[in-house]
């Protein structure tokens, strides 16, 4: 199997169905990558609680390329995964979602809109017109940073 980017050249694997998709992240200061035995931290309400395991800490901005240069621009879905792991209460780690430059949720806190530490919740966006990269933002405005397990785009 072999995936190719939008400029038809080959996206280069790391191994086991896992490749390497440059979003151009950029970390809030004092953010950076987690990763916790999946097997040993339970997640509630999870469809797939592995993928919640791990994720970014204090992501501010990220770009998906999705279109070429060619592409006519499209519309796609976008959801994002989140579940608080990192001691946290509500409110500490409140932030807005940006997509596209556009605030689409504001004073979203994990911790209560999942009801608890370590449960699943996602947010979905539909609709979202994309000319060429999809920009999504996570603007801190807690004591804690946000954190940020997936990001599922899927073209309308």
């Amino acid at each position: 199997l072999q995936l190719y980017d939008a400029d038809g050249e080959p996206v280069a694997t790391v191994g086991r169905l896992e490749y390497t998709f440059d979003i151009k992240p950029t970390l809030a200061s004092g953010g950076g990558y987690y990763n916790y035995n999946s097997e040993a931290t339970q997640i509630e309400n999870a469809n797939t609680p592995w993928v919640l395991t791990s994720g970014a800490r204090g992501l501010a901005r990220c770009e998906l390329e999705l279109l070429g240069e060619s592409d006519k621009p499209a519309t796609y879905a976008v959801k994002l995964h989140f579940a608080q792991i990192e001691e946290c209460g509500p409110g500490e780690a409140m932030f807005d979602i940006k997509l596209q430059g556009q605030a689409v949720a504001e004073n979203v806190d994990v911790v209560r809109e999942a009801g608890a530490m370590n449960r699943a919740f996602i947010r979905r966006f539909d609709n979202v017109a994309v000319e060429k990269d999809l920009v999504i933002e996570l603007v801190s405005k807690g004591q804690s940073l946000p954190t940020i397990s997936a990001i599922e785009v899927i073209r309308k």
